[in-house]
């Protein structure tokens, strides 16, 4: 017998979810649904990124979480434009947009959302430039947009380089195409980021058992930023399941 290296093949095994893996995934997603949820709602002008990262783990923990599958990024104002902002002793003020990027840990599996929680309604953030339509409403609705778009076109057989070329056409076309500057996705479970790489140069193509996120963004330093994701499961009969249940609408 002779040993010889190889790559990739556990981690190619690990894209396919079981029945029993997506069992445990559903529940760590309903956990971080409703930590989200009860997070939002709690937002109040004057609480700072520390304050809003130690509330939304007691409500995950309360829900059974076992704690977070990354550091959230919690970002108020201009500080969203930052795609891997950390934390800072900013305090929000009224005004400003919240950018939400978390995830929690449950039974070894990991969960990823983001979500734009807004202080006011975006046609009177106080931090946007003169814009018709206002900016925050344009940026937000042209990520949505491509977001759903890209949704949509998940299909068994599709390479995952359509399906970011999708979105990442949408927010071209609305001008923003060089402040998307990341993958539109990545896959989920064991780990945070795993196979399959969800962007414009993947050639892997999409089989039942897939799980993977979906997050397009813009981001513009001297305003802010705008992420919206969702975690996506393509089923056993090659339907698409958004797992994500938190509302998108504006």
């Amino acid at each position: 017998m002779k040993l010889a290296p190889i790559s990739g093949m556990v981690e190619t095994l690990r894209m396919l979810k079981d029945d029993s893996e997506m069992k445990i995934i559903r529940k760590a997603v309903s956990i971080a649904n409703q930590a989200f949820e009860q997070l939002a709602k709690s937002i109040k002008v004057g609480d700072s990124e520390d304050d809003l990262e130690w509330r939304l783990l007691s409500f995950a923990h309360a829900l059974g979480a076992d704690g977070f599958s990354f550091p959230p990024i919690i970002s108020f104002g201009k500080n969203t434009a930052d795609v891997h902002h950390t934390k800072e002793p900013n305090r929000l003020k009224r005004g400003e947009m919240v950018l939400i990027d978390m995830g929690i840990q449950y039974k070894g599996y990991m969960t990823d959302m983001t979500r734009m929680v807004f202080t006011k309604r975006p046609t009177k953030l106080n931090h946007q430039p003169e814009a018709d339509p206002p900016l925050a409403e344009k940026i937000y609705s042209t990520v949505l947009k491509a977001n759903q778009a890209a949704i949509k076109a998940i299909e068994v057989g599709v390479k995952f380089s359509e399906i970011d070329r999708v979105a990442r056409a949408i927010i071209e076309m609305a001008g923003y195409g060089a402040h998307f500057g990341h993958a539109l996705g990545h896959g989920i479970g064991l780990e945070v980021h795993e196979a399959p790489n969800v962007s414009e140069k993947s050639e892997t193509k999409i089989q039942p058992g897939m799980l993977f996120t979906i997050e397009p963004g813009i981001y513009l330093d001297d305003w802010g930023g705008v992420r919206i994701e969702d975690m996506v499961y393509v089923n056993g009969e090659g339907k698409v399941e958004v797992l994500t249940s938190v509302p998108k609408a504006l």
